[in-house]
């Protein structure tokens, strides 16, 4: 495999394409299209190329919508994951990785029609394969005048060792990481350093708790179609007993084993029903939320991430263990209190239980999820922060509209 990726860059597309092995090989005549920048835009931004959690598309759609004179893409290689999310270009695996024709069409395109380039997770964004390098990518950005920032996601910059010495409750700190896996993740976060070494630009980060392992970056909410998870029914109405989801996008960093054992016992305890999600696809999860009283996001990590927000806006009952530090830059930033119930992994058979008994504090704090996250979440915050970071014209949409 690395001999073909050495010569394929003397190697022709269909010859290239017939000598990788099957699952990896691409069509040569029916390469991506271009990605649709708009040419009579003043601003023109590309954000490539991995889309995490659809959030790249959805950064691209609010500065669409509330920044004046903006053409925003998105871009991400398509690896045919079971929890997809939309993305204005999909880009196969194997064409990112092999296809010199295609790479080389991509990355003059960018280089010449972008005027901003927003790199997500530290990861290349003209190239996959031996020819990725998001260093020289960054550079040539630079090279060609465009704008340049890093958007950074969670365990690109996320240090396991500084945030198993915050928390004892970490995963990295319980061992729910394994060795191959905290190596692996160390590595990434090494790696993002490095990058932003080489080539300073902005930053930007997700969630909040990622502002302790890049001090000077700014906060750019996750982003949320308000309206596709709107829920009917108040948590804890229903004439059964309680329904109970976790949906982890990764168990071992949010704290699943702990969250599984104490859920499952809840359940045969007859307090609960648990609902255990995996493996299913993002289209499908409004309906599935519709239908639960609560969702526990995650133990362990402290932050909240893209189902607490989608959960939130359902109405639904969202618990997990938001640090001090997030719920503070949430207030501070916006004027909103957090409406997630916190609790701990020491703590969350506790809360559930005690909730059950007594849910109307947490009914109440449901009650506040929809018009929290239209505030915050639902992409006109994002534009904002996104225009002033790149020295863009002020969105016209009002923050408290």
């Amino acid at each position: 495999m690395t001999l073909v990726g050495r010569a394929s860059a003397i190697i022709p597309d269909p010859v290239l394409a017939a000598l990788l092995p099957e699952g990896r090989r691409f069509d040569p005549g029916a390469l991506p299209p271009r990605l649709e920048l708009d040419s009579t835009a003043v601003t023109r931004i590309a954000i490539g190329a991995e889309n995490a959690a659809g959030q790249g598309a959805a950064w691209a759609e609010s500065l669409r919508r509330h920044a004046p004179g903006v053409s925003a893409r998105s871009f991400a290689v398509d690896r045919g994951a079971a929890f997809g999310h939309e993305v204005d270009l999909a880009i196969p695996a194997p064409v990112f990785a092999w296809s010199a024709r295609w790479q080389k069409r991509h990355r003059r395109q960018v280089l010449d029609e972008a005027t901003h380039v927003l790199i997500e997770g530290g990861r290349p964004i003209f190239a996959g394969g031996i020819r990725g390098d998001v260093v020289d990518d960054a550079r040539r950005v630079r090279r060609a005048g465009a704008h340049l920032a890093y958007v950074w996601h969670g365990s690109d910059v996320r240090d396991p060792d500084a945030h198993a010495a915050r928390s004892a409750e970490s995963p990295f700190a319980t061992g729910a990481v394994g060795p191959s896996l905290h190596r692996a993740l160390r590595a990434r976060v090494d790696a993002s350093a490095r990058l932003r070494g080489a080539v300073p630009a902005p930053s930007l980060v997700s969630t909040p708790d990622l502002l302790l392992d890049i001090p000077d970056a700014r906060w750019l909410p996750l982003v949320v179609d308000v309206e596709a998870w709107r829920g009917d029914g108040a948590p804890f109405s229903r004439d059964r007993r309680p329904v109970v989801m976790h949906a982890p996008s990764r168990a071992a960093l949010k704290g699943s084993a702990v969250i599984d054992r104490v859920l499952g016992q809840l359940a045969d305890d007859g307090v609960i029903d648990y609902r255990r999600v995996s493996g299913m696809s993002h289209g499908a999860l409004p309906a599935i939320v519709a239908e639960v009283d609560v969702v526990v996001d995650q133990v362990g990590l402290g932050l909240y991430g893209v189902l607490a927000c989608e959960a939130m806006a359902a109405g639904r009952v969202v618990v997990g263990d938001p640090s001090q530090q997030v719920r503070d830059v949430v207030r501070n930033e916006t004027g909103f209190e957090l409406p997630i119930s916190v609790t701990s992994a020491a703590e969350l058979e506790r809360s559930i239980r005690s909730m059950c008994a007594d849910p109307a504090v947490a009914r109440e704090r449901a009650a506040a999820g929809p018009a929290f996250v239209r505030a915050v979440h639902d992409g006109r915050r994002a534009a904002a922060t996104l225009a002033d970071a790149l020295g863009l014209e002020p969105p016209s949409s009002r923050m408290d509209a």
